[in-house]
């Protein structure tokens, strides 16, 4: 007798689209868990319902399906042979003369009454589990049923859908990937058919089907051919996609790169339908879409393949999964090599895991400014480049493509290469020359000259271009009330932001360049060896152009102040909660006129400046006066300045060793060198002011969104990108969904933040962790600090080997520090033992008795305001933060770049 299945019953039956994502894709199957994200993502997708796999794998157990079980042990080679057709078919034919079971029957009728679709024609689509990841697609080899009507239509469906598991194109495939049979099992989804818009209010009767579409297609978030990630390839066609899919028909296509701060859309091919599938403006609104979309499913980086179809007002996706093998796109000659995915110098400035909205503006000036010199030297680089990404969070850099991109075009070996950038990663064994004449050195030399004139003309407008850049950021962020525009004119300035910003990378990753410090060390290299290095770094120290270390010094310049006046001391002494308390203290106090004075100048910067979510000093001062405080028993000191000048003179007194018509010259260059890192510390500062304006812009955004019910919180914006923000100003995202995206992306940011912090990742082109080749791997010199193997052992102890960054020797309790927030444990003539450097490290510095950096190079932010201090510097250490122990007593020499333990 049957027995009538009980709400609870049915419910356990069929899943609803959130239920689907919290089963995730083991129960859903690959295609319906991705719609699922979707549509909690606050994306339009059709509606409907997912039969779970569990379904399908108790069919898949019933009598007349044991044949299956006979297929185990079939090659995919096998699988187009006579017996093994044959085997097949019968297995299909079964599974389409077995009926559900009363009870799933009835729970697939209550679905469709319960969703409203038992009147609309709906898609029935097999879901596969292991379907649409990002190893494998299965892409067209499972069945699905269009304009499906009813409820008995519905569940013969279903069971093409299990039956389409059984093809030999579905068994050869999972063959191919090592796929058991029971690991594909097929949940299968059922949503409505998207129709042309004016036919949605017609479909009252069980019998009428919605007209087809206006449009219909897919889009790639990069060109699956080779690779390229700078457009959306969009393929559109009229009505339905499905012969599109099947490529029976030839779709119009378009281009829109969207790396462009004003994107114009190109079409490339008019396809087989003539005239006009979309218009421009319909392909820009479906590649932002697209963009979103990647974001979303992909972190920005995971190029996504999206069906999508139009109904003549919408924009509908029914489907979204990562394009698999996707080709590595990278210059010809290490198009063998695996990628060296390294942090390099990037940690100076990134050490943390940014949320996604600095992540989305950080990535937009990277792809847009990496790769400046090589086209100012004119040297080509194939477009579309991924040169940056996450990895467990972190931003990391192709090291691969950029160490053979430097030497190609202008000859940098990827030894010089490697210590300027610091880091810890391999390096490139470069090819020996077959001749006396290269023709290939000749074009490089060409090519670096090139370059050279380039960046010094940027660097005598850089002064000007650099005051004119701050001026407005400022001017921007202190003057302008974002409260004031409208949502499109809040765009606009937007887009005004981003726009300078990446005209000045540009213009700064130009005129940081200058070869004077590889100079400056090579000559004295020749003449005083190993001491080369120490001179070279004595040279450069207090040059008093530096901007990072003048706000340091600023501050002990107030600890000074402080000292003198009871208000100030009196103040100090206790903590606020009131980020703004100081300008309680009387206005005739000299502390307070002077801190505000500070904050005007620097206000702007920020303890790790490129998170956008972290408050600039100018907003809340507190880490500061903290510093100020911690620097009141220490004002009867000697002055850094004093040191630095000292360690300078030491210097220049050694080289009157030189011949004399050497000595100006190596003078032109140390100031040269020391020119070329004042204007990339000041470019940075300028960087940041425009930083401020965006966050200012995010800010008032954010407020838009709680008035609007669309967040809870202000500062969630800063879990939303550039691409939402813009979606949602513009209209075209209602924000639905943006409290999920909120909450999934920070219980994500958590599990990065809480991972092992990795240096150096190295990845095939199928993303799989492997060995660098060692026949590409150059043999490093460990005495210069060139090499991962940076640990010795030697009759006095443990020695760590590094870059010399800047003079002395100085032995002292090692304090390792791993944020600016702990420096309260600095004390006084401690060695600061850091994992890297940024402005907001700057104030701990002047406490510090040496520096010790993890990673880090010879031009990084904490080697220049070393030398800028007087304080014996080694960087590039790797393994410091584990090696050294907190408390431990070390000897830090940074003449010859060692690290002396116990």
């Amino acid at each position: 007798m049957t027995t009538t299945p009980t709400a609870a019953d049915v419910d356990e039956q069929v899943l609803d689209y959130a239920a689907c994502h919290g089963r995730g894709a083991a129960a859903a199957g690959g295609k319906a868990f991705s719609l699922a994200c979707l549509h909690r993502y606050g994306f339009r997708v059709p509606e409907g319902f997912v039969l779970p796999a569990e379904h399908y794998l108790a069919a898949l157990a019933t009598e007349p399906l044991a044949a299956a079980a006979a297929l185990a042990d079939v090659d995919a080679e096998d699988c187009l042979a006579p017996r093994v057709k044959q085997q097949l078919e019968q297995i299909q034919a079964q599974w389409r003369e077995t009926p559900l079971t009363p009870q799933l029957r009835e729970s697939v009728r209550a679905a469709l009454a319960r969703h409203r679709l038992d009147a609309n024609a709906v898609a029935v689509r097999s879901s596969a589990v292991g379907e649409d990841g990002s190893e494998h697609s299965f892409a067209g080899i499972h069945g699905s049923c269009l304009n499906v009507l009813g409820r008995d239509a519905v569940c013969v469906a279903i069971r093409d859908c299990w039956a389409s598991l059984w093809t030999p194109t579905a068994l050869a495939y999972r063959r191919r990937i090592g796929l058991d049979d029971r690991q594909a099992a097929c949940a299968v989804l059922i949503c409505r058919m998207v129709g042309a818009a004016e036919t949605a209010s017609s479909l009252a009767a069980a019998t009428a089907r919605p007209a087809p579409p206006r449009a219909a297609g897919v889009a790639f978030t990069c060109d699956p051919t080779v690779g390229r990630r700078d457009f959306v390839m969009i393929n559109a066609v009229t009505g339905l996609a499905d012969e599109l899919v099947a490529g029976r028909r030839s779709p119009e296509q378009w281009h829109v790169d969207l790396r462009d701060v004003h994107p114009t859309p190109l079409r490339v091919a008019a396809g087989a339908d003539g005239g006009d599938v979309l218009t421009a403006s319909q392909s820009l609104a479906l590649a932002r879409l697209a963009e979103r979309i990647q974001w979303a499913m992909g972190d920005g980086q995971r190029p996504q393949d999206i069906e999508w179809v139009y109904d003549g007002e919408k924009f509908w996706i029914v489907q979204a999964r990562p394009v698999t093998c996707v080709p590595l796109n990278t210059l010809p000659a290490v198009r063998h090599l695996p990628v060296i995915w390294s942090n390099a110098n990037v940690k100076d400035a990134v050490p943390v895991v940014l949320r996604p909205l600095s992540w989305s503006a950080c990535k937009s000036a990277i792809d847009h400014i990496l790769f400046s010199a090589q086209e100012a030297a004119g040297y080509a680089m194939p477009p579309g480049l991924e040169a940056a990404r996450r990895i467990d969070g972190r931003v990391m850099l192709d090291l691969t493509l950029m160490q053979w991109a430097f030497c190609d075009s202008v000859g940098m070996t990827p030894r010089m290469f490697n210590e300027i950038l610091g880091g810890h990663q391999p390096r490139l064994r470069l090819p020996p020359r077959r001749s006396w004449f290269d023709l290939a050195a000749l074009r490089r030399l060409l090519r670096g000259v090139r370059l050279g004139r380039a960046a010094a003309k940027r660097q005598r407008e850089f002064q000007q271009s650099c005051a004119e850049n701050l001026a407005w950021a400022l001017d921007v962020s202190r003057h302008e009330e974002f409260t004031e525009y409208d949502n499109p004119s809040l765009i606009r300035r937007m887009d005004e932001i981003d726009e300078r910003s990446r005209r000045f990378g540009r213009q700064l990753m130009l005129a940081g360049i200058e070869s004077s410090s590889q100079f400056l060390k090579a000559i004295l290299h020749r003449y005083f060896a190993d001491e080369g290095s120490s001179i070279a770094a004595g040279l450069l120290a207090g040059s008093g152009a530096v901007q990072s270390a003048e706000h340091g010094l600023r501050l002990f310049d107030l600890a000074q102040v402080a000292r003198r006046s009871g208000a100030a001391r009196e103040f100090l002494a206790v903590g606020h909660e009131d980020p703004q308390a100081w300008r309680s203290l009387p206005d005739d106090c000299p502390f307070k006129r002077q801190f505000s004075q500070f904050l005007d100048e620097f206000g702007h910067r920020a303890v790790y400046e490129v998170e956008l979510a972290n408050p600039r000093w100018c907003e809340d001062p507190r880490y500061l006066l903290d510093q100020v405080r911690m620097l009141l028993p220490h004002t009867e000191s000697t002055s850094p300045r004093d040191i630095a000048r000292q360690t300078r003179q030491r210097a220049e007194q050694r080289l009157t060793k030189l011949p004399f018509f050497l000595r100006a010259w190596v003078k032109r260059l140390a100031r040269g060198a020391a020119a070329g890192g004042a204007r990339r510390e000041a470019g940075k500062s300028s960087m940041a002011a425009a930083a401020m304006t965006l966050r200012k812009a995010a800010l008032e955004i954010g407020r838009r969104m709680v008035r609007s019910g669309v967040l809870a919180d202000v500062d969630d914006v800063f879990f939303l990108t550039l691409s939402d923000l813009r979606g949602w100003l513009d209209g075209v995202w209602d924000g639905g969904g943006a409290t999920s995206l909120v909450a999934d992306r920070g219980a994500q940011q958590a599990q990065w933040e809480a991972a092992p912090v990795r240096d150096v990742v190295v990845l095939d082109a199928q993303g799989r962790e492997v060995e660098f080749p060692q026949d590409a791997v150059s043999v490093a010199d460990a005495a210069r600090g060139e090499t991962s193997r940076s640990v010795a052992s030697s009759n006095s102890g443990e020695r760590l080997r590094g870059v010399a960054a800047s003079p002395g020797v100085y032995r002292g309790v090692a304090r390792v520090i791993s944020h600016p927030a702990e420096g309260a444990r600095l004390a006084r003539g401690e060695i600061l033992v850091a994992p890297s450097t940024d402005p907001g490290w700057t104030p701990l510095l002047l406490r510090a008795g040496a520096i010790v950096m993890q990673v880090g190079g010879y031009l990084s932010h904490g080697a220049i305001v070393s030398r800028e201090f007087g304080l014996p510097a080694v960087v590039n250490v790797e393994q410091a933060l584990t090696r050294i122990a907190d408390g431990q007593q070390v000897e830090v020499d940074g003449d010859r770049g060692e690290i002396r333990l116990g």
